[in-house]
């Protein structure tokens, strides 16, 4: 099984890539890390709890009998998107655990249960949370700044000032250097026809490994072997490229 790790900047159209990627012609599976991380937070875990104990009890979402019954998304993300980078820091140390166990889970049931040969890891933070080093290829969604602004904006129009949007941008790594660090790009500054292009180019020149790995992870201990190379690979290519994990 080949994992793909897919990021990108927040609204550089990785959503539009991984939806591409789960219909035809491709069909890949795909576990997207935001599903993951909002299964993560429901009401009664222990990232739930966390997060209101860090920042606050009225973040709780309560229906009309008291009872609770979700997280206020967008009270929270002002909050830690502000420009304080303490509190990014501890939700990624709250909720980041709870999606890699999920995570994990979703892959080992896609690898051993239905045999994928390949599985799309869509990840917003791949490389902020060192999760890189699992992937056997890297795939980032890049867009230039203004576009990302522009887009942003025009999604969240109504709920999102440009300043907020500003501080979201700004509050991760620029996609520049997260195209530095990856296998492979996928650039989404023009039309919808030159993204699918892109894609089906992506597809085919590095995808295609995919069937090889199926075959040497069935085997385990050329499985674990394999694992451990693209562990270390991927460690070197970090210190060689000069950015330190998060």
């Amino acid at each position: 099984m080949l994992l793909v790790g897919l990021t990108g900047g927040i609204a550089t159209g990785k959503s539009t890539v991984s939806t591409l990627l789960q219909r035809e012609p491709y069909s890949f599976a795909v576990i997207d890390a935001d599903v993951l991380a909002r299964q993560a937070v429901e009401p009664g875990t222990h990232a739930f709890n966390s997060i209101l104990r860090t920042f606050g009890q009225d973040l709780a979402l309560r229906d009309d009998s008291g009872k609770i019954t979700g997280l206020d998304r967008t009270a929270l993300g002002k909050r830690v998107f502000s420009g304080d980078e303490a509190a990014r820091k501890k939700l990624n140390g709250i909720v980041h655990p709870a999606v890699r166990w999920l995570m994990i889970k979703a892959v080992v049931w896609e690898w051993l249960v239905r045999g994928s040969r390949v599985v799309i890891l869509d990840i917003p933070l791949l490389f902020e949370s060192g999760l890189d080093r699992f992937v056997g290829l890297s795939v980032v969604i890049a867009t230039k700044t203004e576009t990302q602004l522009q887009r942003l904006m025009s999604r969240d129009a109504g709920r999102l000032t440009e300043e907020d949007a500003q501080g979201r941008i700004a509050s991760q790594w620029d996609i520049e250097e997260k195209a530095r660090l990856a296998d492979a790009v996928i650039d989404n500054n023009g039309s919808r026809a030159e993204l699918e292009a892109r894609v089906a180019e992506v597809v085919r020149d590095s995808f295609s490994r995919g069937s090889v790995w199926t075959a040497l992870l069935r085997v385990p201990p050329v499985g674990l072997a394999v694992a451990m190379w693209v562990f270390f690979r991927r460690a070197w290519v970090r210190k060689r490229k000069g950015r330190k994990m998060s």
